[in-house]
């Protein structure tokens, strides 16, 4: 028998994806260097014990050997500008090829192809430090928009939000 006065308290628990320290403590910042959940480990190298990117670690190679070119060679702006068109394209179509279930794509091969998109990044970093700010900013909204084309290409084929549940599951 309950008291009259006694009144039920409900209790409010906080949401799993709002426990910040708990979601940290489990995935360990597992996904700091390898954005890639457990269930995409194959596309990642381990150095280390640590998972890096397949593609992020030619992202940065290619970064770091386009800038050292730079440095030392003066090539011919409309060209470089071209180039940097180019080279980012193998890393989007690879990237689709694989997620949409065409093929299946090896790391090296992703490591390849993600330096053709670091010389990208590195040329539309020197445009902007160089003053030639509107070239820069031309690439910089290209691979924009191929990143929006490849979300539309992947809700299309069903296939963006399997991705993205891949990602959440991993870190909530």
């Amino acid at each position: 028998m309950q008291n009259a006065l006694s009144v039920k308290v409900k209790t409010f628990h906080q949401p799993r994806h709002l426990n910040l320290r708990k979601t940290l403590r489990k995935n360990k910042w597992r996904m700091i260097l390898s954005h890639h959940p457990p269930c995409q480990f194959d596309r990642t190298y381990k150095i280390f014990g640590i998972r890096i990117c397949s593609r992020c670690l030619g992202v940065f190679c290619g970064f770091i050997l386009t800038l050292g070119i730079f440095h030392y060679v003066d090539s011919n702006q409309l060209s470089i500008f071209f180039l940097g068109y180019l080279l980012s394209l193998p890393a989007i179509v690879t990237f689709l090829i694989h997620e949409l279930r065409y093929a299946r794509i090896t790391n090296f091969f992703r490591m390849i192809t993600g330096s053709g998109l670091g010389y990208t990044l590195a040329v539309i970093m020197t445009f902007l430090f160089d003053g030639h700010c509107f070239n820069g900013i031309l690439l910089l909204f290209y691979l924009l928009l191929l990143e929006i084309i490849v979300a539309f290409i992947l809700n299309k084929k069903k296939r963006l939000i399997p991705f993205i549940k891949e990602y959440e599951d991993a870190v909530l």
